[in-house]
């Protein structure tokens, strides 16, 4: 894009702080990648504009590293609408100051044996393994939007990670994240809307540990404002929902009493490991925004990652399905796929969101 969209010069006046990403300017992002990336009507439907909008915002957030997040449950209305997942109000950077706690939990867990429950795995799964290889295929919207996901992970001494979504019906490729372990690469392209392959460089990172956050990972502050804490994959994969679901087990905290509240009702072999079963009913909000009632998950025991996710309506029936494939734990992994070299064709779109704070 040569010219800059009317809310660049907004991103590079204010510092990364909550009032940055107000709802309205959420909306202007999302309208701005479906005009000018996807085309109006998108065939990829609502789950890709999500991916693109967040990953757009989320580009800012990576060059400026991590603090503590807050979270607000809020679709981004742009073009067509729909639902969506868990998505950032704002961010503080480290040092910087939140009300502090009065309630609950969300206890801090670092490998601490087989007793820690399958809840606090889901925050912390990075705990549980080096590295993850594998797939996920997704239906949204009742099966009218599909594509699938294969990753490979590693969280080891020199961390990266590959992100890489396939149309569903297609097979092909149109969007890629790749870390090396010091640099990130992300391509996005839509055949469909003649629009090619293009990439992104971002080589100017925080360096993430992999110590979880200082403080609670929910939380009503003392104005009776809900806080939700994210813990980033240093291996920069943290659009990979199944394999870090800190989001998903947000969903079952009552927002009065900043409780989880979901019953085990089982346990079962599935991908030949153990899956714990997690049901529970969606509160008004969430279930509102992904037109559900239910949800039901099938977590790996040893690891906390999501196996499998079912939404479904009041008469039973399947809304949204989030389903692995295939998935290997603790197994080497060819770090040629973390590869940050553009492929031939594709063209570089230079960085447009810029952190004052690093690039003086």
């Amino acid at each position: 894009m040569n010219e800059r969209p009317s809310w660049y010069s907004r991103l590079r006046r204010e510092p990364l702080t909550e009032r940055t990403f107000t709802k309205d300017l959420r909306n202007k992002i999302e309208r701005e990648i479906a005009s000018r990336e996807l085309g109006r009507g998108s065939r990829f439907g609502r789950g890709t504009r999500r991916m693109w909008a967040a990953g757009l915002i989320g580009a800012v957030l990576l060059l400026g590293g991590y603090g503590t997040v807050q979270l607000e449950r809020e679709r981004m209305a742009g073009e067509g609408g729909g639902s969506d997942f868990v998505i950032a109000k704002g961010w503080i950077q480290d040092g910087g100051q939140l009300p502090a706690p009065t309630g609950t939990l969300g206890g801090i867990v670092k490998k601490q044996g087989p007793d820690v429950p399958v809840f606090e795995r889901m925050l912390n799964t990075m705990d549980y393994f080096t590295t993850v290889q594998g797939a996920y295929h997704v239906s949204e919207d009742r099966g009218k939007n599909e594509y699938v996901v294969e990753f490979t992970v590693d969280e080891g001494e020199v961390p990266g990670s590959s992100d890489k979504r396939l149309d569903g019906k297609t097979g092909k490729i149109y969007s890629l994240n790749n870390f090396d372990g010091s640099v990130i690469l992300q391509m996005n392209s839509d055949d469909i809307h003649d629009v090619k392959p293009v990439y992104t460089i971002m080589d100017r990172l925080h360096k993430r540990t992999d110590e979880p956050p200082t403080r609670p990972r929910f939380y009503k502050d003392g104005n009776g404002e809900n806080h939700w804490a994210v813990r980033r994959s240093k291996a920069w994969a943290d659009g990979l929902d199944l394999v870090y679901p800190s989001y998903f087990a947000f969903w079952t905290v009552d927002e009065a009493t900043m409780q989880p509240i979901y019953e085990i009702t089982g346990m079962e072999r599935y991908l030949d490991r153990e899956a714990t079963i997690m049901e529970g009913k969606l509160d008004a909000y969430m279930g509102e925004k992904q037109g559900a009632e239910r949800y039901k998950y099938w977590v790996d025991s040893e690891t906390g990652v999501i196996l499998k996710l079912l939404l479904t309506d009041r008469a039973g029936e399947p809304v949204t399905v989030m389903e692995m494939t295939e998935i290997r734990f603790d197994e080497p992994v060819d770090r040629e796929a973390f590869s940050t070299k553009p492929q031939e064709g594709w063209t570089e779109r230079k960085r447009e969101f810029r952190n004052p704070e690093i690039e003086k």
